[in-house]
């Protein structure tokens, strides 16, 4: 047969390890260092120091790349495209002995203010469709 005893100190000794666990985490809580005001107020000068200098370094890097980026925008007129683009595409094609047969200028499209050459040879993705269509 089983022994069906029932122990009459679990409770206590229950109770007992609580309590040596609480007395533990008691002791470790007054033995810990605590922050202070000073410290914090430390560490948000440095935080606000560090995202500064982070601040300056974007700013920095904007600029320099604001300079690149008008450099390499197109300053010329319009008309000025196809020839400029003819001729830069005749010197590499003569640089290396290609027979350069014909170009065909495309029609340009504007795009929020700005003058967009087509690029794509002429076709266009058709909306909704995924196929791609001769442009009329």
């Amino acid at each position: 047969m089983t022994d069906l005893r029932i122990d009459r100190d679990l409770g206590a000794k229950i109770l007992g390890a609580i309590s040596i666990l609480a007395l533990v985490a008691g002791i470790v809580f007054l033995c810990l260092p605590k922050s202070s005001q000073a410290t914090f107020v430390q560490g948000k000068q440095k935080q606000i120091a560090d995202l500064e200098a982070k601040a300056t370094t974007a700013i920095a890097s904007q600029t320099t790349l604001g300079q690149a980026n008008k450099a390499r925008l197109w300053t010329g007129s319009i008309a000025e495209i196809g020839p400029k683009v003819l001729a830069g595409v005749t010197r590499l094609a003569k640089t290396h002995r290609l027979k350069l047969s014909s170009i065909r200028p495309q029609k340009t499209v504007d795009v929020n203010g700005l003058t967009r050459c087509r690029s794509d040879g002429g076709r266009r993705v058709v909306p909704g469709s995924g196929s791609v269509a001769e442009r009329t």
